[in-house]
């Protein structure tokens, strides 16, 4: 049991982090640790340690706030929302979100298998991951071979048939010539 807790917890954190770092936008963030412990202790005693919390929305910080998105109402969520709400009043906001973070996850994870049909299709990936705020999985190219692919419309329906229908909804193609390569995740 403690191993699982542990697990729930580096996946809270982990998404907690790279929710923040993802965005594009600048965020500020008065956040405190004792209220990401708050709500991560809450969403543990809610979870019952089984069932993380990504497969049914995401959080980030904005503003110095916690914002939760909740994909769809559950027995979980409800209970989630009503403890968040009383232990940390007007630092957490809820939004409806259509994502999940388990679902950003996976698209991005698919994408991440097509990496080497992309680049042998002569398109050069300066920058992938998740933009947690944004519903999105960013990718960013920054060059592409002009004798297979007319312009950036073509490079985008390339990658867009590499995924289901669903996925490509959460896809953000961007074409960036100037852009060096970054991490991303």
């Amino acid at each position: 049991m403690a191993k699982k807790s542990m697990g729930i917890a580096l996946i809270i954190s982990l998404a907690l982090m790279s929710g923040c770092e993802s965005s594009t936008k600048t965020k500020e963030t008065n956040i405190q640790p004792k209220d990401i412990q708050t709500y991560n202790m809450i969403v543990k005693e809610v979870y019952n340690d089984n069932i993380p919390f990504a497969q049914d929305g995401i959080f980030y910080t904005d503003s110095g706030k916690i914002i939760v998105g909740l994909k769809e109402e559950n027995e979980n969520t409800k209970q989630l929302k009503e403890k968040l709400e009383t232990k940390l009043k007007d630092k957490v906001k809820f939004i409806e979100v259509e994502y999940s973070r388990s679902d950003l996850n996976q698209a991005l994870n698919k994408l991440k298998t097509k990496l080497k049909e992309i680049d042998d299709a002569g398109i050069k990936m300066t920058h992938i991951g998740v933009g947690i705020s944004e519903q999105k999985v960013n990718f960013v190219i920054n060059e592409f071979d002009k004798q297979q692919f007319k312009d950036v419309n073509d490079v985008e329906k390339f990658i867009e048939n590499l995924v289901t229908k669903q996925e490509k909804e959460m896809l953000d193609i961007t074409y960036n010539p100037g852009m060096k390569t970054e991490v991303g995740g």
